[in-house]
């Protein structure tokens, strides 16, 4: 699956309203949180949103997590019509993109959400 950027969550309005509305589930490096997404056609793909706050580090570290996180969900078939937001915790800055993956995936998994 790629991650397009029509793909993406980008307004603040659709982060707010999957915060407000979505059911959370959380591990020690990230926080996913998830919402069926409103859009009517049945072959509709899930959009994603990622959020790495200032609390994590510099805008190196930042975007090399965002990179890490959108290359984990490009390799996973997951479930189409959801709007997932993923957000970094803390214990992710000294994580590797393997660690991160799995870390990922042991979320969608607990959500039920990977396509076997």
């Amino acid at each position: 699956m790629v991650v397009q950027k029509n793909f993406r969550l980008t307004k603040s309005s659709d982060f707010a309203n999957i915060r407000k509305n979505g059911k959370a589930r959380s591990n020690s490096e990230l926080v996913l949180i998830m919402r069926l997404n409103n859009i009517v056609e049945p072959s509709v793909v899930s959009r994603f949103g990622f959020v790495v706050s200032k609390r994590i580090g510099n805008a190196v570290v930042r975007n090399k997590c965002k990179r890490h996180m959108k290359e984990a969900i490009r390799k996973l078939e997951i479930e189409n019509g959801y709007d997932l937001v993923f957000i970094a915790r803390s214990p992710i800055k000294g994580k590797n993109f393997q660690e991160i993956s799995k870390s990922m995936k042991q979320l969608l998994l607990r959500s039920k959400l990977i396509i076997y």
